[in-house]
């Protein structure tokens, strides 16, 4: 539900009465209910902020951003019934899209003939509050795409090396193979699946790494749980990319001619 009218208060007198303050109720996101009551319905608990008193939470809803351009605790926010009073006042105007810089400065001008004397602070769209606040987030997650393109290049060029390293290796020995009867699409496919056995045994130890560090770090820090379908998702994508690594130098293999099975004997 919503707030009620009696359950607003003003902030002078939640901050006159200390610790002992009470503050009626609280409306939460979804994300913040999640963290706090995994499994659970957060209608009807309770919570503590601003003070040792408990604070019911009486609604939930999907999503709430911050209302500012600041560093907050994440995606867990609340929504608090307290009337705060300050020398500024916020407009905030819905309009037609493509009339949002006219309407905006049309505003700050309608302000600014109304009383000269005013100063209109940080009269911004709130797509630009919305770009400011998320610039740091939207710089780590490209960061953190540049290092994992950069993981999966040498990676790729270490199964590349590798497999080139056995091809020259085995070289008599593929040529024997090819002397016996055994086709180059034989050898190509030899060589794949050896790549996919090996993939596979480094795929399944490192989502069992990773699932075991989600979780030190979830009980550590309170960070977020990884979502289960990311680990088949980078299984599917490291096989294909093994699999394209591993291609080249086993088309060189396959075209071993079986006449290597004769040199050095």
């Amino acid at each position: 539900r919503r707030f009620n009218a009696d359950e607003v208060i003003d902030s002078s007198d939640l901050q006159g009465g200390g610790d002992a303050a009470r503050t009626p109720a609280a409306i939460i996101n979804r994300a913040m209910a999640e963290r706090l009551f995994p499994g659970e319905n957060a209608v009807g608990k309770q919570i503590y902020s601003m003070g040792t008193a408990a604070i019911p939470i009486v609604g939930i809803v999907d999503t709430l951003a911050m209302p500012n351009d600041g560093t907050g605790p994440g995606d867990a926010t609340m929504l608090l019934p307290v009337r705060n009073y300050s020398n500024g006042i916020n407009y905030v105007i819905r309009t037609d899209p493509a009339q949002r810089r006219e309407v905006l400065e049309a505003g700050v001008a309608a302000l600014s003939r109304l009383d000269p004397d005013r100063v209109a602070v940080n009269s911004d769209l709130l797509s630009d509050l919305r770009d400011r606040y998320y610039r740091e987030d939207r710089a780590m997650a490209g960061l953190l795409v540049v290092v994992c393109i950069a993981l999966l290049v040498v990676t790729a060029l270490g199964i590349v090396g590798l497999a080139s390293f056995w091809v020259q290796q085995r070289t008599k020995q593929i040529g024997i193979r090819r002397a016996l009867g055994a086709t180059r699409s034989q050898i190509l496919r030899y060589f794949q699946l050896e790549n996919f056995l090996l993939a596979t045994m480094g795929i399944v130890l490192g989502m069992l790494l990773a699932y075991g560090l989600n979780q030190l770090l979830m009980s550590r820090y309170e960070l977020g749980r990884l979502p289960l379908v990311y680990l088949p998702a980078g299984a599917v994508a490291l096989w294909l990319l093994g699999q394209i690594a591993v291609y080249w130098p086993a088309r060189r293999a396959a075209s071993v001619p079986p006449a290597v099975a004769t040199r050095s004997i």
